[in-house]
């Protein structure tokens, strides 16, 4: 038996504007939903918007993103919400370079010449370094689910001996999941490589928050709601059945799905409660260690940072 729908009751309600959020709620609201989406910041995208200072634009994290070839998520993603003509996207070459003291290798748009920046360093590693990137390439399910049973740092062992360059190549993971090689399984490392280093450095013209601005202009062309600088307070949940949400803005607000953009601390202690949540689940979640953070230095240059060349 259903619970009577009011007038005033969303099929489903986003707390958070982020990437994940918008995209969900694009594909809510094409399929025919009444979808809203809270935000507390005044401007959508959470991670991938950007900022002014001083006439200097900054993205707040990402500054590129990936699996944008035909076929990829993020092509499919951006076509099925018709937003992919609206974009302007380019892709530099090199897309990535990490730079050591003794090391300096780029991530090309052709991986032959990606490997070749590893040879220039690791000649004797040539043969692990294409079978390791070739098996990460690798689209094959049932080959690539072994993956999930060993970690990254072992995934590494097998097919390499340097310790330098398993660190260099572990980098990115690091960067991008914040976690370290052991970490992480072998299967999440070499999706993200897949996906967003040998098919990453896509940025869109104007900056990533035109990526994020364009997600939440096309769900609004969708008939989806958006609300920009209110913050989710509470999930309101009434015999064990989610029936809404509190805002500091609007107060309560029903809906028949709450779907959360956030943390699972933040989701389930604050927003949920504890004393909601079966105490295994809760024990679980206290255990979970949080990821390493990323320092993020913006630095804004009036002058061109091209190498002077000195004769004489």
């Amino acid at each position: 038996m259903s619970r009577h729908r009011s007038s005033e009751e969303y099929d489903a309600i986003i707390i958070g504007a982020g990437i994940g959020g918008l995209v969900c709620g694009c594909y809510l609201a094409k399929a025919g939903m009444k979808v809203l989406i809270c935000e507390q910041h005044h401007k959508p995208g959470g991670y991938c918007t950007s900022f002014k200072r001083k006439g200097f634009t900054f993205d707040a994290a990402p500054h590129c993103f990936g699996s944008y070839r035909k076929g990829g998520i993020m092509y499919k993603i951006l076509k099925d919400l018709n937003i992919y003509d609206s974009l302007k996207i380019f892709r530099p070459d090199p897309t990535d370079i990490i730079v050591l003291p003794d090391h300096k290798i780029s991530f090309h748009q052709n991986l032959e010449e990606t490997i070749e920046s590893f040879y220039v360093y690791f000649p004797k590693e040539i043969n692990g370094i294409k079978q390791l990137f070739a098996l990460m390439l690798n689209t094959d399910p049932t080959s690539f689910s072994k993956l999930r049973k060993i970690s990254f740092k072992e995934l590494l062992d097998i097919y390499l001996t340097n310790e330098t360059l398993k660190t260099i190549i572990s980098y990115p993971i690091l960067a991008i999941s914040g976690l370290v090689s052991s970490n992480i399984s072998a299967f999440v490392g070499a999706k993200l490589y897949s996906e967003f280093l040998f098919d990453g450095g896509y940025y869109p013209e104007d900056g990533m928050q035109a990526l994020s601005n364009s997600l939440a202009k096309q769900f609004l062309n969708y008939g989806g709601h958006l609300r920009l600088s209110t913050l989710v307070k509470k999930v309101k949940i009434k015999d064990k059945e989610v029936i809404g949400i509190y805002t500091d803005k609007y107060g309560y607000i029903p809906g028949r799905i709450v779907i959360s953009n956030c943390d699972a601390r933040q989701t389930f202690f604050k927003l949920i409660g504890k004393d909601i949540l079966p105490k295994f689940f809760l024990e679980t979640i206290k255990n979970m260690t949080p990821s390493h953070s990323n320092y993020i230095l913006y630095l804004g240059l009036d002058k061109s940072i091209k190498p002077q060349i000195n004769i004489g």
